[in-house]
């Protein structure tokens, strides 16, 4: 990573919660990887960007969170635009239930 990494390890680097929590990519990190994208040609799609937006953005702060932290630090991001993930902790609670009631 570049400058702009060592300033979020030096920021985030002994508290992933606080990162996790706090740290978000801006516009101008998302210029940069526009630029990258194009860069390498590829063929850049405007809506197909917007549509995918918060997953760009999760994935954009997970490869940080690794850098820093490992797979420690990815997964934990990532988990949290995983849908299949997001529902089955949204089904937890009637699992739990089914499997008191013996069901």
């Amino acid at each position: 990573m570049d400058v702009k990494g060592n300033e979020i390890r030096s920021k985030y680097g002994n508290n992933f919660e606080n990162f996790k929590k706090n740290f978000m990519i801006t516009e101008e990190m998302l210029n940069e990887f526009k630029d990258f994208v194009i860069s390498k040609g590829i063929k850049w799609d405007e809506g197909q960007y917007s549509q995918d937006l918060p997953y760009i953005k999760a994935i954009l702060k997970a490869h940080i969170a690794r850098f820093i932290w490992r797979n420690e630090g990815w997964y934990p991001i990532m988990l949290e635009v995983d849908e299949q993930f997001q529902k089955a902790l949204e089904l937890m609670p009637q699992a739990e239930k089914l499997l008191a009631s013996g069901k």
